[in-house]
């Protein structure tokens, strides 16, 4: 180690050194530093494995999130036909909260390898924390005292609102963990200006800053130096897996922004996450009952290699008055192109075959030109174009609900033709 404590590699060669009368006398070591080149070795794993965590969960989401979307659609049909049997929507409302929770799973693998499918929006962040807030006591427990402070007016970020929300239940679940004694947990909402950042990492620019700070046990240096790092952990066995503040890490990266994280042995630890500032708040969509969800009455081409996905996107478009064909391949999509005129293509975008969806789709643009398209999947975007190919159209991430594809659909076909996505 350095004199500041720091790690250094060195090559060594000895070579031995006779005397006259020709017996070992001496050895000659001659050392070459190598720990720059240990750093870089040390930071192509870590890339190397991030890689790796990607491949394998697209792969998993999407043959999850596509069984999951069977789940959640079937749910909302029957909230649908039971309308009027409290017991049943109260019991379909539990169901379909569990489903949805369940795709946070696959979420926090995908945040750690920065392919999570987000959905970012202005959002004001300080209204989002807000409402969390309750929960968040619940979470952490009578012995820890809660405080909440806001200390600017205007805290829009572009972000994912789910995304946000688990990041920061991660990171006060962790807080929690580090006062098992009890304590104290401060949850502080600020803006940070060009060159206002306590952290050397954090690039010049509007932030709103998301500040985690507890007055738990601490990390010593080598460990909060590590503390993102994916399967990273000083907890015991099967209390946990590494993932969260890789995953928190991930999210502020993929947003935009960073994350950094303070901590000393004794005094606490305290989070950052720098979320790239927005200067305006724009009123949120509501919520809307079935009665309320935008309707048409165009010509709809549905392709989806799931027959249940197939028939609940279909089922779902039509009860919204759309006339609607359906097609099980990209292939059975091509010859209703050529004898049928559509006003918009929504087709899954990884399917057996030679053609995907992205290709079915360009294909069907030659045909018909004025045609719109929108996507469906299960695997999340970065995964599903690693040659970083655009969607001509935007992607509806399985499993989606009802008054996310009536909006979708609706907002799309409403849109002038030189909006149109390219």
């Amino acid at each position: 180690h350095s004199k500041a404590g720091a790690e250094m590699w060195f090559d060594m060669d000895f070579t031995p050194v006779a005397g006259p009368d020709g017996e070992l006398r001496q050895v000659l070591a001659v050392g070459t530093d190598i720990s720059a080149r240990k750093r870089t070795e040390r930071q192509v794993l870590r890339f190397q494995k991030m890689e790796a965590i990607g491949a394998l969960t697209g792969g998993l989401a999407h043959d999850f999130n596509n069984l999951l979307g069977i789940i959640v659609g079937t749910l909302d049909l029957l909230a649908l036909q039971l309308q009027d049997n409290a017991q049943a929507q109260q019991r379909i409302e539990v169901a379909l909260d569990a489903a949805l929770r369940t795709g946070q799973l696959t979420k926090s693998l995908l945040a750690v390898a920065r392919r999570q499918p987000l959905s970012p929006a202005r959002t004001d962040i300080a209204e989002r924390v807000r409402e969390m807030m309750p929960l968040v006591r619940r979470a952490v427990g009578p012995s820890v005292q809660v405080l909440h402070t806001v200390n600017a007016e205007s805290l829009v970020a572009q972000v994912d609102e789910s995304a946000l929300q688990s990041a920061i239940l991660s990171l006060t679940a962790n807080a929690a963990d580090a006062m098992p004694s009890g304590g104290r947990l401060v949850v502080n909402l600020r803006r940070c200006d060009n060159g206002q950042a306590e952290d050397a990492s954090v690039a010049p620019g509007p932030y709103v800053v998301v500040e985690i700070a507890d007055s738990g046990m601490g990390m010593p240096a080598e460990v909060a130096a590590r503390a993102f790092e994916p399967f990273f952990t000083t907890k015991e066995r099967g209390h946990g897996a590494g993932l969260g503040l890789a995953a928190v890490y991930g999210f502020a990266r993929q947003s935009g922004g960073v994350a950094a994280l303070a901590s000393e042995p004794g005094r606490g630890t305290t989070v950052r996450l720098y979320l790239p500032a927005l200067a305006v708040v724009e009123t949120p969509l509501e919520k809307r009952g079935d009665a309320e969800l935008p309707r048409g009455h165009e010509r709809i081409l549905v392709v989806d290699d799931e027959p249940a996905l197939l028939e609940l996107a279909s089922e779902w478009l039509q009860e919204l008055g759309y006339q609607v064909q359906r097609a099980p391949s990209p292939n059975e999509a091509t010859k209703l192109l050529q004898t049928e005129a559509f006003d918009l293509l929504f087709t899954d975008v990884v399917m057996p075959g030679n053609t995907d969806g992205i290709e079915l789709a360009r294909n069907a643009a030659q045909k018909q030109p004025e045609m719109k398209v929108a996507f469906m999947s299960g695997y999340p975007v970065n995964v599903v174009n690693p040659d970083a190919r655009m969607l001509p159209g935007p992607l509806l991430a399985k499993p989606y609900r009802r008054a996310e594809l009536a909006v979708m659909i609706r907002s799309l076909l409403d849109a002038n033709p030189q909006q149109r996505p390219s």
